[in-house]
């Protein structure tokens, strides 16, 4: 019972196209199939549901066999071309063994013979649910391994951190070199040895970044409202973007109360708001920051980060940067808080990772939404002091 629970309502996510040119039958089962699935797309011949698979992209299809136009076999073979996995239920009213066997032969996954019993169909529908299902929750189990797994983050970061100091280290020994050949001009060398100090210190915010990333952040943690430093932080970020970047802030006063370091959360929202403002070198340029208040079950359970985090705490502070930029392909959001990972410029990429050490040191967690060419979402959550927001009430 448990299992089919679950497929009834993961079957009301679904979109489902149903084609069928007898008006009535369409009608009277589509009423059926509305109320079972997320979405219901219908279509009269097999031209216009090709046309509509194309459109919506459905999890499954039921077609009636015999329509004019293109028939329901050849619309099965049409969709099963482009998409070997998509379950595909056919109706018809003639027992005919020719269609059977056209049927197997296409691969269809049920075989229903009208007058259809909407029984029957329900337990057909959550058959192949039951397959998507599976088949979701194994893709959604490769991506945690994935995640928890890093091998190929590992590897990355090893080799940057290794290119990084090298180079750091190579300004100064070179710098070191030129000092003692020139000890007699001491002008020069106070010059040398100042910038093997500045070479030595970029080397070392190297080595502190890969710490904040890792979650060994150090410094105090105090009650902050969570709106009032993201105000106080505007003046400092509208000076990082260009003219025609405009930041457009919805700030709940008072906002949700945090424990954190207030230097840490600073460095989180301008992580968010400068790989924003990269996301809109092309296109739109208008970057939205809100922070507001939510439950534990308005977080998103998908694309969040780290990959293992689950909710200690029934409310929660959200700082939300969205941007109208280039968007992420669906491949890269599990990578975008690896170290070093970018599209961008040779060199970059650790604001993501270190945002994602920060809220992970502090018991929180970050969200992606993104699709290339719409723009991105990152949300930020932390726990909510209530003790305090009561008082201040």
């Amino acid at each position: 019972m448990h299992l089919i629970n679950n497929d009834i309502d993961f079957l009301k996510t679904l979109t489902l196209l149903y084609v069928e040119d007898d008006h009535d039958t369409r009608d009277q089962l589509g009423r059926f199939l509305s109320q079972r699935v997320g979405s219901l797309i219908t279509a009269a011949n097999g031209t216009a549901a090709l046309a509509a698979y194309h459109t919506h992209r459905p999890a499954i299809v039921i077609t009636d066999i015999q329509m004019p136009e293109m028939d329901g076999l050849a619309l099965a073979r049409e969709i099963r071309i482009q998409d070997s996995n998509i379950p595909i239920i056919v109706t018809t009213a003639f027992e005919q063994t020719d269609y059977l066997m056209r049927s197997i032969e296409i691969g269809v996954d049920k075989y229903i013979v009208k007058p259809v019993d909407p029984d029957r169909l329900l337990q057909a529908l959550l058959e192949c649910t039951y397959r998507l299902r599976i088949m979701a929750e194994k893709t959604e189990l490769e991506t945690q391994n994935r995640q928890l797994q890093k091998a190929e983050s590992l590897g990355r970061m090893a080799g940057a951190i290794a290119h990084h100091f090298n180079n750091q280290l190579q300004v100064v020994m070179g710098n070191l070199e030129m000092a003692m050949s020139d000890m007699a001009e001491c002008e020069q060398l106070a010059d040398f040895l100042n910038e093997a100090m500045k070479a030595t210190l970029r080397a070392s915010e190297v080595s502190g970044l890969m710490l904040t990333y890792l979650g060994q952040t150090t410094g105090n943690r105090n009650l902050l409202d969570f709106s009032d430093v993201c105000r106080r932080s505007l003046p400092l970020l509208n000076a990082t973007l260009a003219k025609e970047v405009v930041l457009v802030t919805d700030l709940s006063a008072p906002g949700p109360t945090v424990r954190a370091n207030e230097n840490q959360i600073r460095q989180v929202l301008t992580n968010l708001v400068i790989n924003a403002r990269e996301a809109v070198d092309v296109g739109k340029k208008t970057i939205h920051l809100i922070v507001k208040q939510v439950s534990a079950a308005d977080i998103p359970t998908s694309s969040h980060f780290p990959i293992g985090w689950l909710p200690q705490h029934t409310e929660y502070a959200c700082l939300e940067v969205s941007d109208t930029g280039c968007g992420i392909p669906a491949q890269d959001i599990e990578k975008v808080f690896d170290p070093f990972f970018t599209t961008k410029f040779t060199g970059r990429g650790m604001g993501l990772p270190v945002t994602l050490g920060i809220i992970q040191a502090h018991g929180g967690v970050v969200t992606v939404e993104s699709e290339p060419g719409r723009g991105s979402v990152f949300r930020v959550f932390l726990p909510v002091i209530k003790e305090v927001q009561k008082a201040r009430l």
